[in-house]
């Protein structure tokens, strides 16, 4: 009756956790371009032609902004809309995490563990904004879940293959790593008979099917600009250089964690090196998964050149299922783990009353308010322009306008000569007097020069 209770409190809790506060402005860049992305398919009803302010985009696979799209047709465009979707996929990691630490170990293997990950404030932070890594995590533990409990139940592989699909065509390589992850371990006792597995072999067709219809047709009606783009720019120039200045030392994301993962964080590492001990003492099956699922990840994503903040979240599903199996393997007796609970509950409260953007995400309210003021004080506006130092992308979904984006003065001299009018032009307030020896130059004095904000300025031209 208690593992019940137990088992419906954390259900219930983690989706009031993660449903809770999505309604508020999105962060600038990814979030806003997926969310927009996703508006501009259902405008134009294209499923396998993505646009990006009214121009072709291939920068990612589809598959989140089809699910985007699909909300946005129900229930509207707007904030928690653009957002439901990760979230979702946030709260059905953490109850994959519950069930399989429930098999693997005992029900209070998934529970601890369940709340270990609904306590990693990074992990849940990512996961509530409209974003693709919480995805992509999910549908990798997912495809390692089905590949985990494939050698009882063949007909799993096909699930762990399917997933690997899914995860391939949210983050396209990053989604490899599930059979990466699998690969590694078919080089271990237990798992080298899987190799021989038709099952196994079949997953991958699932995974190659579930996938080659959008590839094929990027292939034929993209050509070179996609092969390109995803063969090289997503994946070699991931690996070879930064993308967009986006570096890092070796250890970038193990800093990383112990800023952003308190206070679980200081668990994560010390459980790994005990997994490794029970492997190598008891040949115990579950912690060399958990541990080579851990090791892969956090290696692949260290040695690579490219590095953000939010690409480390394929690991933490691993590092709390595999704290959460390493605490019940030291703690035996039912109160303590109790108690365990009780502290883990403890650890998510303090994040909802301490943690910034753990519970509410209001990550750009500058932008908002500003489409807000053009909206009422601008509505014949057509056409927008950002010059420098502004939110672009959040303008672009706030306005629902076409926006022009230059770091330029020669660019912003052609937009303000050639675009329809009337026409907005938006800039941070230490680029006027730059913006204003642009305008001298081509004759131009807009109407309207006024301060909105310490971030913005507006100039129009009726």
């Amino acid at each position: 009756m208690l593992k019940a209770i137990l088992l419906s409190f954390c259900v219930i809790f983690s989706a009031v956790t993660i449903f809770f506060g999505l309604d508020g402005s999105l962060r600038d860049w990814d979030e806003a371009v997926y969310a927009q992305v996703s508006r501009e398919n259902t405008v134009h009803s294209d499923w396998m032609n993505l646009r990006w302010n009214g121009q072709p985009w291939i920068d990612k696979p589809p598959l989140m902004i089809w699910a985007t799209a699909i909300v946005y047709d129900l229930f509207g465009v707007g904030e928690w809309q653009a957002r439901i979707s990760s979230a979702v996929l946030c709260w059905l990691s953490i109850l994959l995490v519950l069930a399989w630490g429930s098999q693997t170990g005992s029900v209070y293997t998934g529970i601890i563990g369940a709340l270990i990950l609904l306590g990693t404030p990074h992990f849940i932070r990512v996961g509530k904004m409209g974003q693709l890594d919480v995805p992509v995590a999910f549908f990798i533990t997912a495809s390692l879940y089905f590949f985990y409990h494939g050698r009882k139940k063949n007909w799993c592989y096909l699930l762990s293959g399917l997933f690997t699909g899914c995860a391939v065509m949210t983050k396209w390589t990053v989604g490899l790593y599930a059979p990466i992850i699998q690969a590694v371990l078919m080089l271990f006792s237990p798992y080298r008979a899987t190799f021989r597995s038709l099952w196994w072999w079949l997953g991958h067709l699932v995974c190659i099917a579930f996938c080659a219809p959008w590839v094929l047709y990027q292939v034929s009606h993209n050509g070179d600009l996609f092969i390109a783009h995803f063969m090289f720019a997503k994946t070699v120039a991931f690996v070879d250089s930064p993308v967009c200045g986006h570096g890092g030392p070796l250890f970038f994301y193990l800093t990383l964690m112990f800023r952003k993962s308190r206070p679980w964080v200081f668990l994560f590492f010390p459980a790994v090196g005990y997994l490794l001990w029970l492997y190598k003492r008891n040949k115990d099956e579950n912690a060399l998964f958990l541990s080579v699922w851990t090791i892969i990840v956090l290696g692949l994503f260290s040695v690579a050149t490219t590095k953000l903040h939010w690409y480390i979240m394929p690991a933490y599903p691993a590092l709390a299922l595999g704290t959460g199996y390493c605490i019940t393997r030291v703690v035996q007796k039912e109160k303590i783990r109790s108690g365990i609970i009780a502290a883990a509950v403890c650890v998510v409260a303090g994040h909802m009353l301490f943690s910034r953007g753990y519970i509410s995400l209001d990550l750009n309210p500058e932008a908002k308010s500003l489409c807000a003021l053009i909206r009422r004080d601008f509505p014949e506006t057509k056409e927008v322009v950002v010059f420098q130092g502004t939110s672009f992308p959040s303008i672009r979904f706030y306005s629902d306008q076409k926006v022009f984006y230059c770091v330029q003065d020669r660019k912003l001299r052609s937009f303000i000569q050639e675009l329809e009018r009337p026409l907005l032009l938006l800039s941070a307030p230490e680029y006027d007097a730059r913006i204003r020896s642009v305008l001298q130059s081509i004759g131009q004095k807009p109407s309207v020069a006024r301060m909105v904000s310490d971030e913005y300025v507006v100039y129009n031209f009726p």
